[in-house]
């Protein structure tokens, strides 16, 4: 299920204010001017705009549950900002949920400031995941990637744009243009998806309040060895949707326009330690290489849950999903699918959960493979290979089928 505003139903958006889905949130392609305009249309449209919050998609998921179970246990799974619908269930503790699993952790759990993710700081929380895969490869440990290959394809494409020579040049463009067209292709599914939902709910309840500074915001990403650099400039776009009164908007004067902002209040259970109901166990899987919801979040959850019947399962290189990218190879499935499955199979006993595939998980190769380094690269030699000619639009037309 996806959160109501997203597009399967009602879209959140506004007229007057309309925002390219490939634009943001990642960087906005509306001008801060608009928002006033936005603010009083979704006002007059819908009033209090907490109908769009966690709480009220987390009602949702139970008020479904509710009315179409089919009267055995419910077990409800979440991924990335699918957590945050997943912890604030367990507030509202649904008696036919009996199963809750959670795909890393990207929400507020009632742990303290320090033990909290936040979205505006996510930029750096970016960078302390990638100086621990930077150190693992300064060991010569063998971290995963997304899939198998992929981060076999760092090191070469560091060295190569270190070194710089001609033979690099059309290796590197080829790299590029491969990766434009991957994510271009990415940016054509046609799941329904809206930014102004996600500036709403990032901004009203996964900000730090009072703001940082645009400058303490900037020198998080410029202090990172590794960052996105997705968040470093929404502070003027914060101000102008939460009209906050802190000495950081103040002086911008962004939010001073009549009604209410494009912001909701946090409710009671925000920031709130969730207790497991008695008839259900929690599972939550995360990845020490996950740079989007890190592993220091999940154990903050963990502490953080009330009950015992909970478990945390560390997968030592994974990122990003436990579930979907990382099989113990790349022909079966994953080992986070795996204890999926062990976890529905026994109705969320978590004495019999299956957890051998975690120490099955192999060593990893850090030698790129013939079919990545085609893909990727162009070339047969990761570090000193020629760029291979005719090779790249062969590969272009393969993403775009």
């Amino acid at each position: 299920m996806d959160q109501r505003g997203s597009g399967h139903s009602t879209r959140l958006d506004c007229v007057t204010m309309p925002i390219n889905i490939t634009g943001s949130p990642q960087g906005n392609s509306f001008e801060i001017s608009q928002v006033p305009a936005c603010a009083h249309e979704l006002e007059k449209k819908y009033g209090d705009l907490a109908s769009f919050s966690i709480t009220s998609a987390a009602t949702d998921v139970a008020t479904f549950i509710s009315g179409f179970t089919n009267g055995l246990n419910t077990i409800v799974c979440g991924l990335n900002f699918g957590t945050l619908i997943v912890e604030r269930l367990i507030h509202l503790s649904p008696p036919e949920v009996t199963g809750y699993v959670l795909d890393g952790f990207a929400g507020i759990s009632g742990a303290s400031r320090d033990k909290t993710l936040f979205y505006s700081s996510s930029d750096s929380t970016f960078g302390e995941v990638g100086d621990a895969f930077m150190a693992l490869c300064a060991e010569n440990k063998r971290p995963f990637f997304r899939t198998l290959a992929l981060r076999t394809i760092i090191p070469p494409i560091v060295y190569r744009l270190n070194r710089c020579e001609p033979k690099d040049i059309s290796v590197l463009k080829h790299f590029f243009k491969v990766s434009k067209a991957v994510q271009s292709k990415r940016g054509d599914d046609s799941a329904p998806v809206s930014p102004l939902l996600e500036y709403l709910v990032n901004y009203s309840e996964m900000w730090e309040k009072p703001t940082p500074s645009i400058a303490e915001m900037t020198s998080r990403v410029t202090d990172a060895s590794i960052s996105p650099a997705l968040v470093y400039s929404d502070v003027p776009i914060y101000c102008a949707f939460s009209k906050e009164e802190s000495a950081v908007c103040d002086k911008l004067s962004l939010g001073d326009y009549r009604g209410n902002g494009i912001i909701y209040e946090v409710d009671k259970y925000w920031n709130k330690s969730a207790k497991i109901p008695p008839q259900a166990s929690v599972l939550l899987l995360s990845g020490k290489l996950d740079p989007v919801t890190p592993h220091k979040y999940a154990k903050s959850l963990m502490e953080a849950l009330i009950g015992e019947r909970k478990e945390l399962v560390t997968f030592e290189y994974a990122a990003i999903s436990a579930l979907l990218p990382y099989p113990i190879n790349e022909d079966k499935d994953s080992c986070g699918m795996k204890l999926l499955v062990s976890y529905v199979t026994n109705d969320g006993d978590l004495t019999l959960l299956d957890k051998s595939c975690v120490e099955e998980m192999p060593a990893f190769n850090m030698s790129p493979t013939d079919a990545s380094l085609y893909f990727c690269l162009g070339t047969n030699d990761p570090y000193d290979g020629m760029h291979i000619k005719g090779l790249l639009p062969s590969i272009l037309a393969s993403i775009k089928s």
